[in-house]
């Protein structure tokens, strides 16, 4: 990595990059580079870090971030925006499963997913909002028999919430029409909604 940094009057401004090459996190190798491309501005005193503009390039997949943390909390608080064009969903989806979120370790995710989603809070339970859109999904890996496939998938996030469309999950033969939502998911008992419907289904497939 590299950086330019400049400090007066306890205020730190730097700019900068951090290329991580073969990392591995929970003993998964993450299988492909990531670039971390940066503008910061630091006030000491205060402990709060502005992110001016940042891009976090995973494999061939960009995600820009910006917004503000307060290092002088314990946990951490942050006030974030993360941004995506409509991007290829394996290199996310296969760093949330070394970290435990959303699958499981080992875990193939295809398809396309486009976000932009605000984080705001402790970094232990931000609450979150904006949207996640994802088409042509298809999941895989062991314990998945059978490739699991979504056409389209489009949830809304609030601080309350996280909610799905309607949409269709195909495995074999079995489609289910679902929808789900998380609530409370910030607080100490969140709680899951899920509705299933599945005409004519086989039970192994479910």
């Amino acid at each position: 990595g590299e950086s330019d940094i400049a400090s007066q009057s306890g205020n730190i401004t730097t700019s900068g990059k951090l290329n991580l090459e073969k990392a591995q996190f929970n003993k998964l190798d993450i299988g492909y580079p990531i670039r971390f491309d940066y503008k910061l501005a630091a006030r000491i005193a205060d402990g709060l870090v502005t992110i001016d503009n940042a891009t976090l390039q995973l494999g061939q997949t960009p995600l820009s971030v910006s917004g503000l943390l307060n290092t002088s909390t314990t946990p951490v608080d942050m006030d974030l925006k993360i941004k995506s064009g409509d991007v290829s969903i394996s290199e996310i989806a296969r760093l949330a499963s070394a970290f435990g979120v959303a699958f499981a370790p080992g875990t193939t995710v295809t398809g396309r997913v486009s976000a932009d989603v605000r984080a705001k809070g402790p970094t232990t339970k931000p609450v979150v909002t904006g949207t996640i859109a994802g088409r042509d999904l298809q999941v895989s890996g062991q314990g998945i028999p059978q490739p699991v496939a979504v056409k389209a998938i489009d949830l809304a996030l609030s601080p309350t919430a996280i909610q799905s469309n309607e949409f269709s999950a195909t495995s074999g033969k079995t489609t289910v029409i679902a929808r789900f939502a998380m609530l409370q998911y910030a607080s100490s008992s969140p709680s899951v909604d899920v509705r299933l419907r599945a005409p004519g289904a086989t039970l192994t497939e479910i």
